[in-house]
């Protein structure tokens, strides 16, 4: 409580006021943290066939490294199935493979072939092993895989409208780990500012 005191001519008058007010979660929501044009989507909290949810805080496990320790093992042929919230133009996939293997993960809007985004799937950037204080790109005895997952990214080609079914099949050989996905609404492109250079030009890749 904040105490406001008054001196008067023959003694003192106290009066107290509330100094903090509650704060709705809307305001707390629009007041703090970054506001992204991107909602994320748990792969544990989707519809899942032929796959399954691994959870673990095992310090050697994969699930170890996954968001709130949990992943879904998509199997070969399998898939996960989310509902979209918002309008979506793009999608990232947070996703791990074996190390020195290949994959393929293809998008699908309502389980429409034409409505497809295939994402070929690669372990180069991902997988360490660590002994002590050094990392290593090969496994060997004693030494603690780390950094299993790795992200792509891509347009899908079609716009996602509210309510559509985003579906992430696993059409690889290899079973897949299938953390998050993102949604985004992407801007329409702007304009090149004057004085600048275009990557475009030189046909560098952006995305």
């Amino acid at each position: 409580m904040l105490f406001l005191v008054t001196s008067m001519a023959l003694g003192l008058s106290v009066t107290s006021t509330p100094l903090v007010h509650a704060e709705t979660a809307a305001q707390y929501a629009n007041k703090y943290g970054a506001n992204t044009n991107y909602s994320r989507y748990e792969s544990v909290d989707g519809v899942l066939n032929n796959a399954e949810i691994i959870s673990s805080r095992k310090f050697d496990d994969l699930a170890n490294e996954a968001s709130d320790n949990s992943y879904v093992n998509v199997k070969p042929g399998g898939s996960v199935t989310f509902t979209a919230k918002s309008g979506a133009d793009a999608l990232s996939l947070r996703f791990s493979i074996p190390d020195g293997k290949m994959g393929k993960a293809t998008a699908l809007i309502n389980n429409d072939d034409k409505k497809a985004k295939t994402f070929d799937l690669d372990s180069k950037y991902g997988w360490q092993y660590i002994d002590g204080d050094v990392a290593y790109n090969e496994n060997a005895n004693n030494r603690h895989a780390r950094f299993g997952f790795d992200e792509v990214h891509g347009f899908f080609g079609n716009h996602v409208n509210k309510d559509d079914k985003i579906t992430i099949k696993n059409d690889g050989n290899e079973n897949l780990g299938l953390d998050f996905i993102e949604l985004e609404n992407v801007e329409a492109p702007r304009k090149q500012p004057e004085n600048s250079i275009s990557l475009e030009k030189y046909k560098i890749k952006t995305w």
